[in-house]
């Protein structure tokens, strides 16, 4: 299944991988490589995780306090598309992105 990231949550991605690799060098991409596992885990089985709301799901990133929340939507061509709707720290502002769809 394709997937898309909304402008919001590829610009929290990109803060997060600036925040980590200023931390330590190389932990920005240790980052990165573990969103792209999560995004694979949520594309081989869209509907497996956590129901956040009627639509949007969570799916946690292993070994860093993230979460994708996505939700599955039909796209123009009458197909299921996979929309990232933020790269949620889990510690921080609960139900922040809800007004983003």
């Amino acid at each position: 299944m394709n997937y898309r990231f909304l402008d919001q949550a590829r610009s929290e991605y990109y803060e997060a991988i600036t925040y980590y690799e200023d931390k330590c060098a190389g932990l920005g991409d240790r980052f990165a490589e573990e969103i792209e596992k999560t995004v694979e885990r949520i594309r081989q089985n869209p509907e497996l995780w956590s129901n956040l709301t009627e639509k949007h799901r969570i799916c946690r990133a292993h070994g860093f306090p993230y979460g994708l929340i996505y939700e599955i939507i039909s796209d123009e061509a009458g197909g299921d598309i996979i929309e990232i709707v933020a790269v949620a720290h889990l510690h921080r502002k609960p139900g922040y992105w809800q007004d983003r769809t």
